[in-house]
């Protein structure tokens, strides 16, 4: 074998066990809770996400909408205005009040999957959301990880 033929073949191994290992770690990353993730995640937002909470939970509206490529008008609270931007510069994509669910869309893979937080104003009942995939409550009384799609 010339020594041309053998850099080609060292450089095929090398490329094999770099994919080799990237596939372990994404099986074993993948034996970790999305839940557990969440948990991480929420406990970073805390404070931001129970400010935003507090507003919706106190304004008439049965209805309320935030999203990232809108500008955040309407809201007098600065304090409030600040942490919906806060959130969106945090990887947030929607905030919104439907009924008895707050939410905090945090998550997106693909067109239609969606991941995030869930708060139940009235404690009684579970969030509700359209097309919900899965809903599991956080350390946090009333607060929940979904998806949904």
């Amino acid at each position: 074998m010339n020594k041309k033929m053998k850099v080609m073949i060292g450089f095929i191994v090398v490329i094999i066990c770099v994919a080799f290992v990237v596939i372990i770690w994404v099986v074993i990353s993948s034996f970790t809770s999305d839940t557990n993730k969440a948990e991480k995640v929420f406990n970073e937002d805390r404070e931001l996400l129970e400010t935003v909470t507090y507003y919706l939970e106190s304004i008439d509206h049965e209805n309320m909408y935030f999203y990232k490529t809108m500008p955040v008008d309407g809201i007098e609270d600065k304090s409030v205005s600040e942490a919906v931007v806060l959130l969106f510069n945090r990887g947030y994509d929607a905030i919104g009040k439907s009924g008895n669910t707050i939410f905090f869309l945090r998550w997106t893979r693909l067109k239609d999957f969606g991941a995030g937080f869930a708060y139940s104003i009235n404690k009684k009942y579970k969030p509700t959301m359209e097309y919900l995939l899965k809903l599991e409550p956080l350390s946090v009384n009333g607060w929940y990880y979904y998806e949904a799609n």
